[in-house]
């Protein structure tokens, strides 16, 4: 059993208590179950999963959450997922060389159910990228081609968009097709973006499901500076142009 005590920004301090459940010293893997506190004021239940995967260099915490809303109109945690990211890098910075962590290319991970086909969202960003600024206007203001044509790989492409509650902009390449698998990635070149991280992509893969679709997004990126924040918001963008998508689909 452990307590853990954390502020948010208002200066609130919020408890929660969790019960270990399950330890896989085989898998790396350890899961915890809240069983009171905060969380489960919005949440009928709450459960954490932390899995850590050795790569050639370094490793992947997989860190996965599985919640039960009290109510449709409960949000999901983002920022639980913030504080969860928060101490994974105090963790990363007390096992890891500072100047290494600069140097890592890091990723954060989002799935999105949609009732709409994978091959219709696909579609969407893919090949009519320009018209999630018609599905979404407060915030995407427009998307332009600059070279190529759109759906094609190599192409040039331009967003005009509103982050954080700034005006933003981003160009990117469109970067691997693969229509087989409904998947595609665009790597940022010029932007607010570089401007905090060396590197940025997203990747993006629609995967079909027995009753609409899943929508994967990767965000792939090399921070600037070690004290550089994880994209967290950015992830959280995502998510909701990927909702505004799905909605529009429904309408159409």
């Amino acid at each position: 059993m452990c307590v853990l005590y954390w502020r948010t920004k208002e200066g609130k301090v919020s408890v929660v208590k969790e019960m270990l459940e399950d330890i896989d010293k085989e898998k790396k893997k350890i899961s915890f179950r809240v069983i009171e506190g905060e969380l489960l004021k919005h949440y009928k239940s709450f459960k954490i999963m932390i899995q850590v995967t050795p790569k050639e260099k370094g490793s992947t915490v997989h860190c996965v959450f599985e919640y039960q809303k009290q109510r449709h109109q409960i949000p999901d945690p983002h920022a639980i997922l913030q504080i969860t990211l928060q101490i994974n890098n105090k963790i990363n910075a007390y096992l890891t060389h500072r100047k290494m962590a600069n140097s890592q290319v890091q990723k954060l991970e989002t799935n999105v159910y949609l009732e709409e086909a994978a091959e219709l969202v696909f579609d969407v960003f893919c090949n009519k990228t320009y018209c999630i600024a018609k599905v979404f206007p407060t915030k995407v203001k427009s998307i332009e081609i600059n070279e190529g044509e759109w759906g094609t790989q190599g192409s040039i492409i331009s967003w005009k968009y509103v982050h954080d509650g700034n005006n933003c902009v981003a160009k990117e390449v469109i970067g691997d097709i693969d229509r087989k698998n409904c998947k595609v990635s665009f790597k940022v070149i010029e932007g607010d973006l570089l401007q905090k991280y060396k590197s940025f992509k997203f990747v993006m893969q629609f995967i079909p499901k027995e009753d609409g679709s899943v929508t994967k997004l990767v965000l792939e990126y090399e921070k600037q500076n070690y004290d550089t924040p994880d994209p967290v918001t950015m992830l959280q963008f995502g998510n909701e142009v990927i909702k505004k998508v799905g909605d529009f689909l429904k309408k159409d």
